[in-house]
């Protein structure tokens, strides 16, 4: 806070174009001279025993020292609600309102200065100087409808400039310590004590409207900061390859069609698809009791997924009604009809239509009573018969499993042991499942998984899981909270990623694809997408996860818990991703390498506030501002992503 309406030295400048010299000396002369003129008090400010005033609306008193003033320059519209109860800080009185902190000066009772607002504007930028808040040494041509202010190096002009005028000026808001730039999707113009926004669907009265800096400022204090920096070498490669995971969201093979395009854009490797015998009608029995294989369902579901640019990972699931013993999906199957099914299913695919798909997982979470109704040492000898099918169809698959829904570190134990004490046994990969769980304990289970098969190196493995995402625990079999549907979800998404990679994970496939169908389009499903195509912001933060590349770039963060950062230059351009998963805001301040120190940055914010389409229903991405590398100051709130990119 500042007790007078101090400004910085006038900066020197030259006349760029002789042309519009005196043009440019005039309204310069115009706005000096006008300053005085706007200083001067033009009603009696407040006095400590003017009657204090309650606000229904926030249940705050205004103090009585300051309703003269809040009533001259404008009441409710310029400085909002009152937040809080008048008290004292930095050894003055104070009471912030939703735009302004108005602070009380009683060495200046009965003059202009006895109330004056906080250097609000000023606080919140503090540390920006490069882009739209670095001064113009020199004015560019002016109109009659614009002013160069020298005090800061800054032009003011339109509905900004009349804005100023009228309401109160330098003795209110301070002189412009920015040029006028877009944030947010939102025109605007910081001020000493303020930030002016234009809002062109409101009134004529109120298109021009005054940021809610008091709101902001509240938000900030108490706010820990992150410094996050970005080093421009040694590169570190990237082990992680992340992939997506589909199935039992429908019957209708045409489920994908309305995703491929979104899908197509995101470049991941791998879509696991599971159901393949229980949603796609792939086998009757005839009249004999012959097996009766019928492809054109399953066709066009793998046909889709290899449509994104993906190849499928084909979980080989559930029983048939034509092998089930009582119809059900989950009574273990008879094994010789077993056999001869998967060997068909490799053959179609592998010889016949030569599409050489290399992954098949063998059932889908047989540790759950719902998806599985044999013993484990059942699931062993189903997962020996599965493996011959596979390879003797195609002695090039990858086979494995066994894709347990949670870490089991003796079952696993068990699992390799037995592949080893058969004649044709082997694992090509080793799967299971993760959903919600501490990061710290994912990635126990990596390096744990990673011993087990240091003491099987004969079957060369790679570590693979086969499904994650955010917690289950929602109604209708959603994610906790619909957290899927938010930039929680895709901080956590990331976040997780980030540690597996750490840990030495080959694979991890985001379940789910798609959302299955329901009347709201948000309702809490794992989808990367939306059951009608619309994306989500764990869509965007793999999507830039992809582009980053394989070599990334050194990045230190110092700060809470719950911040973490990526950085590459795949393009020799400087690309990353900043998330919070903590459960309070950061004053983040992302440090740029110097060789990145020319470019301009595009900022986007996914948060509660930001690009939020649970919250609007529209998927539209909009970026929250373009900065110079040296200006990149954010308040990350919880439970946020932030992408960045060099323009």
């Amino acid at each position: 806070m500042s007790p007078s309406a101090n400004a910085s030295n006038p900066p020197k400048y030259a006349i760029r174009n002789k042309q519009y010299a005196s043009r440019v000396t005039c309204y310069v002369l115009r706005f000096t001279l006008l300053l005085p003129l706007l200083a001067l008090p033009t009603a009696r400010l407040a006095a400590a025993d003017d009657a204090p005033r309650y606000y229904a609306a926030t249940g705050h008193t205004l103090a009585g020292q300051f309703t003269a003033f809040y009533d001259r320059y404008g009441g409710l519209p310029v400085f909002g609600y009152p937040l809080d109860e008048a008290h004292s800080e930095g050894g003055y009185l104070v009471q912030y309102t939703e735009r302004e902190r108005l602070e009380y000066h009683p060495e200046n009772a009965g003059g202009p200065y006895a109330v004056l607002l906080g250097r609000l504007g000023a606080d919140l930028t503090a540390g920006r100087h490069a882009g739209a808040f670095a001064p113009d040494a020199a004015p560019s041509y002016l109109t009659g409808d614009s002013v160069y202010v020298p005090q800061t190096g800054q032009h003011l002009s339109g509905p900004f400039l009349a804005y100023w005028r009228a309401q109160g000026g330098v003795t209110l808001f301070g002189y412009p310590i920015s040029a006028e730039t877009v944030e947010g999707g939102l025109r605007q113009q910081w001020f000493e004590r303020a930030r002016f926004e234009w809002h062109p669907d409101l009134p004529p009265a109120f298109q021009v409207s005054l940021g809610l800096l008091g709101r902001e400022l509240q938000a900030q204090q108490g706010r820990p900061p992150a410094e996050v920096t970005i080093a421009d070498g040694p590169t570190t490669l990237r082990r992680l390859q992340i992939g997506l995971a589909q199935g039992g969201e429908s019957h209708d093979p045409a489920f994908l069609h309305n995703a491929i395009v979104p899908l197509l854009a995101l470049n991941v490797p791998l879509i696991r698809i599971d159901n393949l015998y229980t949603s796609y009608h792939v086998v009757t029995r005839d009249g004999t009791g012959q097996l009766v294989y019928h492809w054109a369902e399953l066709d066009t579901v793998v046909d889709d997924i290899r449509g994104t640019g993906a190849q499928p990972l084909m979980c080989l699931s559930y029983t048939p009604p034509a092998l089930s013993s009582d119809g059900s999906p989950i009574q273990p199957p008879a094994l010789a009809d077993w056999q001869a099914l998967v060997t068909a299913t490799v053959r179609h695919f592998n010889s016949d239509r030569k599409l050489g798909i290399r992954y098949w997982e063998v059932w889908n979470e047989s540790d759950q009573w719902d998806f599985w109704r044999g013993s484990w040492p059942a699931y062993l000898d189903l997962y020996d018969t599965t493996r011959t099918a596979v390879r003797t169809a195609d002695p090039q698959a990858r086979v494995g499993g066994p894709a347990r829904s949670h870490f089991d570190a003796g079952a696993l134990q068990w699992f390799l042991d037995h592949q080893t004490q058969v004649s044709d046994g082997g694992v090509d990969f080793l799967s299971w499942h993760t959903y919600g769980q501490p990061l710290a304990e994912v990635a126990d289970q990596i390096r744990t998984a990673r011993n087990l098969l240091a003491t099987h190196p004969q079957f060369h493995a790679e570590l693979i899981i086969s499904e994650f995402n955010v917690a289950t625990g929602g109604p209708d079999d959603t994610s906790a909270g619909h957290l899927s549907d938010t930039a929680g979800g895709a901080a956590y998404v990331l976040s997780l990623l980030d540690i597996m990679d750490g840990a030495g994970l080959d694979r991890a496939l985001l379940f789910e694809a798609k959302d299955g169908d329901n009347p709201a389009a948000y309702w809490g499903r794992w989808g990367v997408v939306t059951h009608d195509g619309r994306t989500k912001p764990v869509y965007y933060a793999l999507q830039a996860w992809q582009a980053l590349g394989t070599d990334r770039l050194p990045v230190t963060v110092a700060g809470p818990s719950g911040v973490g950062a990526l950085a590459a230059a795949p393009d020799g351009q400087g690309h990353g991703l900043v998330w919070n998963t903590g459960t309070t805001a950061v004053r983040l301040h992302l440090t740029l390498p110097p060789v990145w120190a020319a470019a301009r940055y595009r900022v986007t914010l996914f948060d509660s506030l930001h690009n939020n389409p649970a919250a609007t229903n529209d998927s539209t991405v909009t970026p929250f501002a373009t900065r110079a590398a040296t200006d990149l100051f954010f308040l990350l709130p919880p439970g946020s992503v932030l992408l960045f990119q060099a323009e």
